[in-house]
């Protein structure tokens, strides 16, 4: 029988006795979050996934070290942040986006401790994943293909069988959606235009 996680703190409960139930439901409520950070980052689909699936591992291994929910978040977006730094580290290839990135990214993402900084863009990333959650289902395919996954207007057309301009309506529609939800003085406009930027074509 499936255990009903009624909020965050009976989650952190119940994740530090072990349970699986714990663990889908931060999976549940985290993944896509997660998702987008790492993306900012590594800018690569198959291994932001990868690198978010390492980095609950690497949460479930060190549970019992936790002391509360924050100090669980904290723990999970710092992992996900230094495997996407180790990812872009061990690619020699990469090296001059590398470079890139720790000129123009916010110096928080680099710092070796998680601060409050961190904190805030971690809960910057929470509200964006409950604004794009609230998007019809069609409009949030749209969103994610376009912002997150970074397709193109063609071939969002092409998988979703909608015209492109159907496409560029549903973007710009749910962007504004996202805008409208969000708090301007949580996320104001230029650190979402941060986030979002890569996928505006």
């Amino acid at each position: 029988m499936l255990l009903a996680i009624e909020n965050d703190q009976h989650c952190f409960t119940l994740f530090q006795q072990g349970s699986n139930e714990a663990l889908r439901y931060l999976i549940r409520n985290y993944s896509a979050g997660l998702y987008l950070y790492a993306f900012r980052i590594v800018r690569e689909q198959s291994a932001c996934e990868d690198i978010v699936e390492d980095g609950f591992i690497t949460l479930w291994e060190k549970r019992n070290e936790l002391v509360d929910f924050t100090h669980l978040k904290k723990m999970l977006y710092t992992c996900v942040r230094n495997k996407c730094l180790n990812h872009l580290r061990s690619k020699r290839r990469e090296a001059n986006r590398y470079a890139f990135f720790l000129q123009r990214c916010p110096s928080h993402i680099i710092e070796a401790e998680y601060d409050e900084a961190d904190f805030i863009y971690t809960e910057l990333m929470a509200q964006v994943q409950k604004a794009i959650d609230s998007l019809a289902p069609q409009m949030r395919k749209v969103f994610i293909m376009s912002y997150v996954r970074q397709m193109s207007n063609k071939d969002i057309a092409r998988q979703l069988q909608l015209s492109e301009q159907t496409v560029k309506n549903q973007k710009s529609k749910s962007l504004a959606i996202v805008r409208g939800i969000l708090n301007p003085q949580l996320v104001p406009h230029t650190l979402l235009l941060m986030v979002l930027s890569s996928g505006i074509h």
